[in-house]
């Protein structure tokens, strides 16, 4: 696989949180097949209250637990 990396300059402040994550966020299932998605993941992380990394660690990974339900990750992830 190829990969494409965009470069991109940003004017951060002391209150700026950076989030990484992997495919399997965005690519995590339901039932219904529906994946998670990319524009999910940003309003729920907008959504977000806290700024404390473990917080947000938490309140990402329930989230997309939910999204899931009973299915389960085709890598393993959840």
């Amino acid at each position: 696989d190829e990969v494409h990396i965009a470069e991109k300059k940003l004017a951060i402040n002391d209150k700026t949180t950076f989030i990484f994550f992997t495919d399997g966020v965005t690519e995590a299932i339901n039932k219904n097949k529906k994946q998670f998605g990319r524009k999910n993941l940003i309003k729920k992380c907008d959504e977000l209250d806290s700024i404390q990394p473990g917080i947000v660690l938490e309140e990402i990974t329930s989230i997309v637990k939910k999204h899931m339900g009973k299915e389960k990750a085709a890598d393993g992830a959840f």
